[in-house]
């Protein structure tokens, strides 16, 4: 979905047992997600499966903590 965040974007869908198509409207919104998680299992594991602007501060907290 493109677009400013907050815009309505009408998507046609058609549910099982349906004959016609129905619009489902659905609003374009941030989405924020952890680009570092950690645990420990004796040593510490640290999982980055991507880079953002969040992955620097996410190492600091998994090496802090």
């Amino acid at each position: 979905m493109r677009g400013p965040v907050g815009a309505k974007i009408p998507s046609p869908s058609c549910g099982e047992g349906e004959k016609k198509p129905f619009d489902v409207v659905l609003e374009r919104a941030t989405v924020s997600v952890d680009a570092t998680t950690w645990r420990r299992e004796g040593d510490i594991v640290i999982r980055m499966p991507g880079f953002n602007e969040q992955t620097a501060s996410g190492l600091k907290k998994a090496f802090a903590s």
